[in-house]
């Protein structure tokens, strides 16, 4: 069967973590199928043996760009030429999936990660969070199958879309942390980021979105400015923040990495960090719906040995339990959080129990696996 993935964002592996397409493309090409993924411009293209890749010269980087991006000729001709289309994206979803069912392409399915027009309608963007509503309802209507990225996000859907929606979560790939890290690469990596020998150092990857809570994190450091050292990796509104308060209050045991390329964020979790911390902001929209997160991040902090210090919202995912998987502290309390990654420090033991209990889980997570689980491949005639 001929298979086409589509996304208004970039193909590329360099990004941490790489698109989910591109794992969820390679399971399908080793199930047997004939697949091709398309994207907007990147410099640096991923590349899979067997996969033809298309990157359109093109940047869809704001609402109006996705939207036009949608209706390029090229996409037309991807959609003509396929059985079956993977959607990424509402801008991008809601022209494919439609111009997909008028060129009789019954296999339509749309990668559902949350509704964009509630985080729209929580930061006052009332007119943009309407006409996304109806976009999104259009999406879902026209979808043969709505693939939710979590049992959380697969709750938030309308009725008639859980019917024809199933749970594929974001998975990990398990083998990238098989190995040992020279300490030429290692030293190189603490050079870059600023951090000395003598403090343990906790790292955050994230897009740093309102769903993080850095203003806990940097009063946490605050409070621990000569014990650890706190490094983040990623963008986003969070990271001026943290610009900000650095400057303003001198602390200098936070240290801003910026994105970083995937093969040095897997060396900086395998040798470099001391722990991982997974600040959720108990304010936002979705934390206290029950396993709405599916972060691959969070799976890579696992599969890497490193214990992890969650703040106790419920949208956390239930592999994270306490005095486990993790260690949970109060959300929103930089007291508490302090606390726990002192205790944590304080108790090398601790930090391997969980790190290698956090390891056994972690298997469950490869792509692999969560495609055949979630019979996402019987779609297509592949069990």
């Amino acid at each position: 069967m001929k298979i086409l993935f589509l996304t208004d964002y970039p193909l590329t592996w360099d990004k941490s973590p790489p698109s989910r397409l591109l794992y969820l493309s390679r399971e399908f090409l080793i199930a047997g199928h004939n697949v091709r993924v398309v994207g907007s411009y990147t410099d640096s293209p991923a590349e899979i043996d067997g996969i033809k890749m298309v990157t359109l010269p093109y940047h869809a980087n704001c609402g109006i760009k996705k939207a036009s991006f949608a209706l390029r000729r090229e996409i037309r001709q991807h959609i003509r030429w396929c059985d079956a289309i993977i959607v990424r994206g509402y801008w991008i979803g809601i022209f494919a999936l439609i111009y997909a069912a008028l060129s009789g392409v019954k296999i339509r399915i749309y990668d559902f990660h949350g509704f964009a027009w509630k985080e729209q309608f929580g930061k006052q963007r009332i007119m943009r969070s309407l006409s996304t509503y109806w976009i999104e309802l259009l999406i879902l209507f026209s979808s043969s199958t709505i693939i939710a990225v979590s049992q959380g996000v697969m709750n938030d859907l309308p009725r008639f879309a859980k019917q024809k929606a199933i749970v594929v979560e974001n998975g990990v790939n398990f083998e990238e942390f098989e190995f040992k890290p020279s300490s030429e690469k290692i030293n190189e990596l603490k050079n870059r980021f600023n951090l000395s020998d003598e403090k343990p150092v906790f790292g955050i990857v994230a897009s740093f979105g309102p769903w993080i809570d850095i203003r806990c994190v940097i009063e946490s450091a605050r409070l621990l400015q000569d014990e650890i050292e706190i490094i983040l990796i990623g963008s986003g509104p969070g990271i001026d923040i943290a610009n900000k308060a650095i400057t303003r209050h001198h602390i200098e045991n936070i240290h801003i990495a910026g994105t970083v390329k995937h093969e040095n964020l897997v060396y900086s979790l395998k040798d470099l960090f001391y722990g991982c911390l997974c600040p959720y902001d108990a304010e936002w929209i979705h934390s206290n719906k029950p396993n709405f997160f599916a972060s691959r991040k969070v799976k890579e902090y696992l599969a890497s040995g490193n214990p992890i210090i969650v703040s106790d919202v419920k949208g956390r995912g239930d592999f994270l339990i306490d005095d486990e998987t993790c260690i949970i502290y109060k959300a929103g309390n930089a007291f508490d959080l302090a606390q726990k990654i002192r205790h944590l420090v304080n108790n090398p033991d601790l930090k391997y129990r969980i790190g290698q209990n956090g390891r056994k889980i972690a298997n469950n997570f490869s792509w692999e696996k969560i495609c055949k689980d979630s019979g996402l491949l019987w779609l297509f005639g592949k069990k």
